[in-house]
């Protein structure tokens, strides 16, 4: 019954000038409602003894929402940047999966290695998000839709011309854009399932690459099980990518309806990048319905109507974990100074330069924040609200970094155009950068004394402070100061 259904609503597909084979191959796609695919991805490099690179990626659907989970290599390992810019990478392989979420023209990406998330248009996702339901429709693409091929096509000032006719029991339908001519070869009698499909050069290069697709049953419906993308060059055909679903659901009523934020572990209080254009990045956070800004996100955090959710607190303090092993490393010798260079960038510049997200004076507030909490020996209840008092200040040290952030970038160019200057002029011009970047920090160091350091002084009770004081040797002295310096408590 199901298929019949599918097949009801493939001949009821949009009409166009697409002939009927494609529109009904099309519409059964656009049937499948819900979707659940583990998918493997192999890549052969060019003809040079290499190993096959495999890659390993889950595909969910629900209506016009979609979702891939970059699952990585066969390691486990999502990015390895184990180079780069001819110089070892200090953290070369990541092996959290990725999670690329689209929803209404945008993408969410979040991953449980990095505290932000990011939305942005498609275009800009750090990792693709494509609907793997149009497997195998687009002769030019593997993953892209025949929608996208006819956007391109027009862009380029040459829409698609189609025609169709028949080779045994295959509908073929050709389109012409220019000199190029595509081909698909549809079975009917498999759901009107495309089984090969061309692309063709009109002047001497002729065949210019093919999809082979072998298809398979998965619930009772035909799709395909597996893609291989052939190019051919100077007449020798060579296979560069291969797509395989490994297994997977269709249409199932226990799969999810509909794919929101919250399925990719954008909770409550998770930080969200938004970026429209390589000029223009917002900093929000999501309160488990829209996007809110950092103003009324402190605020709400404060007043107890927003509470961060258990997954943004795990991060948080994992970050705090990595920051402070790192820090311990960087100061035993063990691991190049990467963390304590991009703090002291901070304090020079107001900005991580390299543009990872990293707020170094948040690393040293939280390090404050630990070494106090040691120090004391506070319980747990004390712990929670050390991190709490933490967390606010951090919060307003983010917030007064959005709203001066242009004055930091525009601190930061002037400072690489230093070098342009001539060389008598430098250190006075430097002189005068470092005292404006030191006059836009001073409002940090003010919450940090003014709130972080009395506000944590207030938690120890008269024993610990005892006790504390007892464990500290005569060269500590002077022994437990009422406001610790910044450097430590």
């Amino acid at each position: 019954m199901l298929n019949g259904l599918l097949l009801a609503l493939a001949a009821m597909s949009d009409p166009s000038d697409r002939p009927e084979a494609l529109r009904r191959a099309i519409g059964y796609r656009e049937a499948l409602f819900a979707a659940h695919l583990e998918v493997q991805l192999t890549s052969y490099p060019e003809p040079s003894g290499e190993a096959p690179e495999t890659y390993f990626i889950t595909f969910r659907a629900a209506g016009d929402r979609y979702l891939m989970i970059h699952r990585g290599d066969a390691d486990g390992c999502v990015i390895d940047e184990g180079q780069k810019d001819g110089r070892p990478n200090v953290t070369p392989r990541t092996f959290a999966p990725r999670h690329a979420l689209y929803i209404d023209g945008q993408v969410w990406q979040a991953s449980d290695a990095e505290a932000a998330a990011r939305l942005t248009p498609p275009d800009m996702a750090l990792f693709d998000a494509c609907d793997l339901r149009q497997l195998a429709l687009n002769p030019a693409v593997y993953n892209r839709s025949v929608d996208d091929l006819e956007r391109t096509a027009g862009a380029l000032g040459a829409p698609l011309r189609y025609t169709a006719g028949r080779e045994g029991s295959l509908e073929v339908v050709t389109a012409v854009t220019g000199d190029i001519r595509l081909r698909w070869w549809i079975d009917p009698d498999r759901n009107w399932n495309v089984v090969r499909s061309e692309v063709e050069s009109g002047g001497a290069d002729g065949l210019l690459s093919r999809h082979e697709v072998e298809l398979g049953l998965i619930d009772g419906l035909w799709f395909p099980r597996r893609v291989a993308h052939v190019v051919v060059r100077g007449g020798q055909a060579r296979t560069v990518k291969v797509c395989e679903v490994l297994g997977g659901e269709l249409n199932r009523p226990e799969l999810p309806g509909v794919l929101e934020p919250d399925f990719i572990g954008i909770e409550p209080g998770r930080e969200v990048q938004v970026i429209s254009s390589p000029q223009k990045a917002e900093v929000r956070f999501w309160d488990g319905a829209r996007l809110i800004d950092t103003a009324e996100y402190v605020a709400r955090v404060r007043d107890g109507s927003l509470v961060p959710g258990p997954g943004v607190k795990r991060t948080m303090a994992r970050i705090r974990a990595s920051n402070a092993q790192r820090l311990a490393r960087e100061q035993a010798g063990l691991e190049p100074a990467t963390l304590s260079a991009a703090i002291e960038n901070m304090r020079r510049y107001g900005t991580n330069r390299r543009g990872a997200g990293l707020r170094p004076f948040e690393s040293e507030w939280e390090a404050y924040t630990r070494r106090f909490i040691e120090t004391y020996r506070l319980d747990e209840e004390q712990r929670q609200r050390a991190w709490s008092i933490c967390d606010e200040c951090q919060e307003r040290g983010r917030e007064y970094i959005e709203r001066r952030r242009s004055e930091l970038r525009a601190l930061d160019a002037e400072g690489l155009g230093l070098q342009e200057l001539p060389k008598d002029v430098q250190p006075a011009r430097a002189q005068q950068l470092n005292e404006r970047r030191a006059r836009l920090l001073e409002p940090l160091q003010r919450i940090f004394d003014a709130q972080l350091r009395p506000r944590l002084d207030k938690l120890p009770t008269r024993a610990q402070r005892a006790a504390a004081e007892a464990r500290r040797t005569p060269q500590d002295a002077p022994a437990v100061p009422k406001a610790a310096p910044a450097g430590g408590p």
